[in-house]
């Protein structure tokens, strides 16, 4: 099988994934929805890894089929429609999550990696999507995001082996990025709100590459004061101070 021929296979079975999932969304609430988008995704992502394996095709290539499958036909509505669309946001994202952390079991291939993405995608796709759904002010958003990326970084740093920790860093802020950028392309005014919430996912990717090199309780304890304080009274000066209202 050539990479080419691989890529369009992988990209159309997400995308009939992701075709399925919207056609259970109009019969089914927020949660059911999500917790099905993502044990569907991951098995898929499984499959595919497996089918894959040993064939010569990396499985980046086969992570970027599935990704593309899955946000393609949404991803233009929630950029035309953002604030319309900000309820149902949490879905891709659980399904994305997902997606890695099949990578991340399927390449460590262990119990406890095993136990603790599930455990993740559980507590993502139900503790999460309550707190999506529930969450009044930019501060509790900003927690979700910075504890969202302090945890996927920690778990790509420590089961994604061939890259430097800053790389992985690198990648992972660029994905952030690409995710938010369109957003603030369509409506630059109305995304405002949400800046100070973007960099605190960002500084999260950073400190906890920073806990991952060093590996002291220090680094930890200063990275956690840092976050905390970010996520409260960073917040509080974006949204009240005159030269950075985002209002």
């Amino acid at each position: 099988m050539g990479k080419s021929f691989v890529f369009w296979s992988v990209f159309l079975s997400a995308l009939g994934c992701a075709l399925l999932m919207y056609m259970l969304n109009a019969f089914g609430s927020f949660y059911l929805s999500s917790f099905a988008c993502s044990a569907l995704f991951f098995w898929l992502t499984w499959v595919w890894l497996k089918d894959t394996d040993g064939k010569g095709i990396g499985w980046r290539l086969v992570v970027a089929g599935i990704i593309l499958g899955r946000i393609i036909l949404e991803l233009p509505l929630r950029i035309l429609y953002f604030r319309e669309t900000m309820l149902s946001m949490l879905e891709p994202v659980c399904s994305l999550a997902a997606i890695v952390l099949a990578v991340i079991c399927y390449r460590g291939r262990n119990l406890r990696t095993g136990v603790v993405s599930f455990v993740a995608l559980m507590l993502l796709n139900s503790v999460g999507q309550y707190l999506w759904i529930s969450a009044a002010d930019d501060y509790l958003l900003s927690c979700m995001a910075t504890v969202g990326c302090a945890g996927l970084t920690w778990l790509c740093l420590t089961r994604i082996k061939g890259a430097t920790p800053w790389a992985m860093t690198g990648a992972l802020s660029l994905g952030c990025l690409c995710v938010t950028i369109p957003f603030y392309i369509y409506n630059c005014s109305g995304m405002m709100v949400h800046t100070f919430s973007v960099a605190c996912a960002l500084s999260a990717i950073v400190l906890t590459t920073v806990c991952y090199r060093e590996q002291r309780r220090v680094v930890f304890l200063l990275s956690f004061v840092i976050l905390v304080l970010l996520n409260s009274f960073g917040q509080y000066v974006w949204q009240h101070t005159p030269l950075f209202i985002a209002h």
